[in-house]
């Protein structure tokens, strides 16, 4: 019967992506089972090796790659009130993006601050992910009451001349009355 051949478990499977690792094995004569777990790593990162590189194992043995499945997911933070500033260190700090800045009139945030978020305030997503702001840009100018008041004024004098006499006589037999 003949001796069941050694190998060495091969180094560089830890710290280097998993087709890499599965190559190198696989080049030893040995397989691999993968366990993901969430990690800060990038996904797909082998983190360890069990047995670990440099163990004389049995020739087919297997050996468990533990890989990244990439950072488990976060919450979108509150933004609102927050200047541009503070709302991207805020996101940072969540290990989430600042994505677009759409800016919206608000009555009720003063220019410059965030009124909300895209993704919503507590949603669950993948770091990494971008978060579009919508900051407020102050309350909207009030010009909606001026073109009506210029409409009217440009057309009440073209008819005064013919007009203006009628009406005023019209006051005057109401006041006699």
């Amino acid at each position: 019967v003949a001796a069941v051949q050694q190998v060495t478990v091969p180094a560089g499977i830890s710290n280097t992506s998993l087709g890499t690792a599965q190559s190198l094995l696989q080049a030893a004569g040995l397989t691999s089972t993968v366990t993901n777990v969430a990690n800060n790593a990038a996904q797909g990162t082998v983190l360890n090796a069990n047995p670990q590189s440099g163990t004389k194992v049995a020739k087919g043995s297997t050996v468990t790659l533990t890989v990244s499945s990439g950072p488990s997911n976060v919450r979108v933070p509150s933004l609102a009130g927050l200047g541009e500033n503070q709302a991207s260190n805020v996101l940072g700090a969540a290990f989430l993006n600042l994505g677009n800045i759409i800016q919206q009139t608000s009555t009720q945030y003063p220019a410059g601050e965030v009124i909300t978020s895209n993704p919503p305030v507590g949603t669950s997503v993948k770091p990494g992910s971008s978060v579009d702001l919508v900051v407020s840009t102050g309350p909207p100018p009030p010009t909606t009451t001026t073109p009506p008041t210029t409409t009217t004024s440009t057309t009440t004098p073209s008819s005064s001349s013919t007009t203006s006499s009628n009406p005023q006589g019209g006051n005057g037999h109401t006041r006699q009355h």
